[in-house]
């Protein structure tokens, strides 16, 4: 009986330990974000000071969620200056590009393209 009692308890553990783990991995989207330049867009040198440092792009990109086109469009602002870097996104080397209004390009070695935003991210100080 004692025997059976402690199967029955390390059946569970290990189930626990099994998902503990499975959601761990599942969460981390982003890894290894490096920006490699910012700019802006012709005429628009009034954001030439637009910068995030890599823990800010990781952090954007970490809390942006896949957009359609129209929502990306329609919902967020064009704003021209951005952020460009690399980062790895389900396990595929991509090029990113993240503009002021809250929005990103991400372009995938795979061939994969996602548009992404952010509501609750703020440029400038803690993300």
């Amino acid at each position: 009986m004692v025997n059976n009692m402690f199967k029955k308890i390390s059946s569970v553990m290990l189930l626990a330990i099994l998902i503990s783990a499975c959601s761990t991995d599942s969460d981390a989207m982003f890894a290894s974000a490096t920006v490699i330049e910012n700019g802006f867009e012709e005429g628009s040198e009034w954001c030439s000071d637009f910068d995030l440092t890599e823990s800010e792009a990781s952090r954007f990109l970490e809390k942006s969620t896949e957009l359609t086109a129209t929502q990306y469009h329609n919902e967020y602002e064009h704003l021209s200056c951005y952020v460009k870097g690399t980062a790895r996104f389900k396990e595929a080397s991509c090029q990113f590009t993240i503009w002021a209004g809250s929005t990103a390009e991400l372009v995938c070695d795979d061939g994969q393209e996602y548009l992404l935003g952010c509501r609750d991210c703020e440029f400038g100080g803690d993300n």
